[in-house]
């Protein structure tokens, strides 16, 4: 099981200056791809070589990073994001995630103090051991095939 999904944003934080193969600490990226190396996962942004993910971070997302299909709340609404075009955000009716309400922008989502709800990666139990909800999925369909 890896530590970072596709699509998360983090940063390089462990190494002598460098963490090999031009990853400067410091440097923040939007992981594109997740291989394995020897028993080892590895993270790698656009057109770029791996990171170990004991040099990474994960970056935490602000109102500026949201896009579909992020949820968000304020503590009194809860809405989907249904797209984004620029600054002007698309967002669902409160506690309707299928039905569209209106748009917003940016700067109007920071006035109404709007944050992204973190996304908890849902756990299964077998037989005492934790395996995340993608990876039974993924075993099951290579199994069906």
């Amino acid at each position: 099981m890896t530590k970072f999904k596709v699509g998360q944003k983090v940063r390089c934080v462990e190494g002598n200056g460098e963490a090999g193969g031009g990853w400067n600490l410091g440097r923040v990226f939007t992981i594109k791809s997740v291989y394995d190396d020897k028993h080892f996962p590895m993270y790698a942004g656009a057109s770029m070589p791996g990171v170990f993910e004991d040099h990474l971070e994960l970056v935490k997302r602000t109102i500026e990073d949201v896009d579909y299909p992020d949820i968000i709340e304020n503590g009194e609404d809860k809405r989907k994001v249904l797209g984004r075009l620029n600054d002007l955000v698309f967002v669902s009716k409160c506690d309707d995630f299928n039905a569209s309400s209106t748009e917003r922008t940016i700067a109007e989502l920071k006035e109404l103090d709007f944050k992204i709800v973190e996304e908890k990666e849902k756990m299964i139990t077998i037989k005492g051991k934790e395996y995340s909800e993608d990876t039974i999925h993924k075993s099951l369909k290579e199994y069906v095939k």
